[in-house]
């Protein structure tokens, strides 16, 4: 059997745009990508606010219901605060000490890079696609019917 805990799941990931440095990232406990879902929804709420609020959402709501397409793809990158991802989900690098300056030092598009890997090692459902999950939606109806 596997191990249960998600710290002995690793993976070593390429930096983009730097050939022969890589980075170390490990599978996310729950509780810490609860943490970074949390943190995208207060970021999200805060940002609302200061569009002016709930009026402004529901006028956006109504105009996104507009073009409402199952099969579009949702970027499972909005639900998640990637500081957090990266800060959680980065084990080690080649550029020796580890440190949340030097993480914060990355450039905008290794940064998401990164936080991507972390969050598709931890959550790879979260990036299937429309297909795949409706491919998974009837195996798991086929299941339950068989108990």
């Amino acid at each position: 059997m596997a191990s249960p805990f998600t710290s002995h799941f690793t993976e070593t990931v390429p930096i983009p745009g730097d050939e022969g440095q890589s980075v170390v990232i490990r599978k996310l406990a729950p509780r810490a990508l609860e943490r970074a879902q949390k943190a995208s929804q207060r970021k999200a709420m805060e940002d609302l606010q200061a569009m002016g609020g709930m009026a402004v959402y529901k006028e956006l709501l109504g105009d996104s219901k507009k073009n409402d397409d199952p099969a579009a793809p949702v970027d499972p990158m909005l639900l998640y605060d990637r500081g957090l991802l990266l800060e959680y989900g980065l084990v080690s690098w080649t550029y020796g000490d580890l440190t949340r300056e030097r993480i914060d030092d990355l450039d905008d598009d290794v940064q998401e890079t990164l936080a991507r890997a972390v969050l598709k090692l931890a959550k790879p459902s979260l990036f299937a696609t429309f297909e795949e999950r409706q491919a998974a939606q009837k195996n798991d109806s086929a299941l339950s019917t068989l108990h």
